[in-house]
């Protein structure tokens, strides 16, 4: 099934893997996913993967670089436009994280460009309160009615790594048969502070403030 979804991608971008250097758990998200891109991207012809964690210390930056990965220089929140088929990897990340990308995206064209592996928006949906859904993940809400979700099976010997994990797709004909006004009320999103599970830019600029 997701052969003909990912054999269109032309570049792959990686949020919130985490310190891998410390978490075995990362190091098997990041191996996939270099297993993934070897398979999609393959150097030298193809492109190198593009990661962002504001956790990521210098080892993890280090390391990537090594590998002839690239490692994104500034923390916009997720909130990345795309213009070409993208397949975004978020393993186990914040919904904030996944609802600014998509809200980021929201029209017709962009929003038929991204292909997302994460947390299954099934679950997102059926394991939160619709009305805190609707503040923290609006987009998430939105776009489960109109993506594809193709979850994964997983054969690992752990049952912790690639767990709750789907293949996200714009269904083939969904963004033609919206009405236009699917594609209104498109505000930025906010948080409140006691959902937020996001790292934000602001919260990492306090941390540096405080460890100066």
């Amino acid at each position: 099934i997701a052969q003909p979804i990912l054999s269109n991608v032309e570049q792959i971008v990686c949020l919130g893997l985490g310190r891998f250097s410390e978490c075995s758990i990362a190091r098997y998200q990041l191996a996939f996913l270099r297993c993934l891109r070897d398979k999609l991207l393959p150097l030298p012809a193809g492109l190198a993967a593009q990661f962002f964690d504001p956790l990521f210390g210098r080892t993890e930056i280090e390391v990537l670089q090594a590998l002839g990965e690239t490692v994104l220089p500034e923390n916009v929140e997720g909130k990345y436009s795309v213009d070409c088929r993208t397949l975004f990897y978020l393993p186990h990340c914040p919904k904030q994280l996944v609802n600014n990308l998509l809200w980021k995206n929201w029209q017709p064209k962009r929003i038929a460009n991204l292909v997302l592996i994460c947390n299954s928006f099934g679950s997102v949906v059926n394991n939160h309160p619709h009305r805190l859904l609707s503040r923290s993940a609006g987009y998430i809400l939105r776009a489960a009615e109109v993506f594809k979700e193709f979850p994964l099976r997983n054969t690992f010997r752990f049952s912790d790594i690639f767990n709750d994990t789907s293949l996200h797709c714009l269904a083939s004909v969904a963004g033609d048969e919206l009405p236009a006004s699917a594609w209104e009320n498109c505000e930025e999103p906010t948080y409140e502070g006691d959902d937020l599970e996001l790292v934000s830019q602001q919260i990492v600029e306090r941390l540096v403030i405080e460890q100066n």
